[in-house]
């Protein structure tokens, strides 16, 4: 495993574009104490990641088709098993793993405290973090209202990456909502990076929430904290 806190091209991209956007520092996710509403740009992308039909799933060859295909098997799982049944969460998670270049954006999320950590450490970050997301997706996903979504275009980005527009209306949304879906190929394979809503990144979301947590405690009990939170 690389252990250079240098990023590689695709994941400088995503340094270059993230560090465009402002916001304030929610607090760590965690699922104790009183039920919280999924930030937007969580709960937006669960309702992008249900909103598919089968025809977009038809093809992977193109960067809407891939995202297409990725929601469809998340509609599966949410047919074919139990809300909150370890069968869905052990699905869930393996879809998210295939979906997303979670080690770009594992790292990029951990910012400049990255350097902070051990080898071992490092090791065990990137071993949690995908379930630590699929967790809280997985929490989330009761959420969903019905809303309707939209691929509008897709466009070159920077780093050979490609932005995918789209649009959730419906439901609890008095306007459209603007989704931007930003999808990268490695190796062939196209891997989801960020999710923007209305502009807001989830990348710098989740970057954020760590930072504030980093900056009163130690890495390793920001991994414990993961670990936590993902075995529930």
């Amino acid at each position: 495993m690389n252990s250079d806190p240098t990023p590689v091209p695709h994941q400088a991209a995503v340094l270059q574009q993230a560090q465009e956007q402002t916001m304030t520092r929610p607090r760590l996710h965690d699922r104790s104490g009183r039920r919280r509403r999924a930030p937007p740009v969580l709960l937006c992308l669960l309702v992008l990641l249900t909103a598919w039909g089968p025809a977009a799933a038809a093809a992977s060859d193109t960067p809407e088709a891939f995202v297409g295909k990725v929601g469809q098997d998340v509609v599966d799982v949410l047919k074919s098993t139990r809300p909150a049944s370890e069968d869905r969460q052990k699905k869930l998670q393996g879809i998210f793993v295939e979906a997303f270049d979670t080690t770009t954006i594992a790292r990029f999320v951990m910012g400049r405290h990255w350097r902070r950590l051990g080898e071992d450490e490092r090791k065990r970050y990137l071993e949690i973090f995908p379930a630590y997301v699929a967790s809280i997706y997985a929490t989330r996903f009761a959420e969903y209202g019905g809303e309707k979504f939209e691929v509008l275009k897709a466009q070159p980005a920077p780093g050979g990456q490609t932005l995918v527009e789209t649009a959730i209306s419906g439901g609890d949304q008095k306007q459209p909502v603007a989704v931007g879906i930003r999808v990268s190929k490695d190796g062939g394979a196209f891997r989801m990076i960020d999710v923007k809503v209305e502009g807001v990144s989830l990348l710098v979301t989740k970057r954020d929430e760590f930072g504030a947590f980093l900056a009163r405690n130690e890495p390793d009990e920001l991994i414990e904290r993961l670990a936590k939170i993902a075995e529930k």
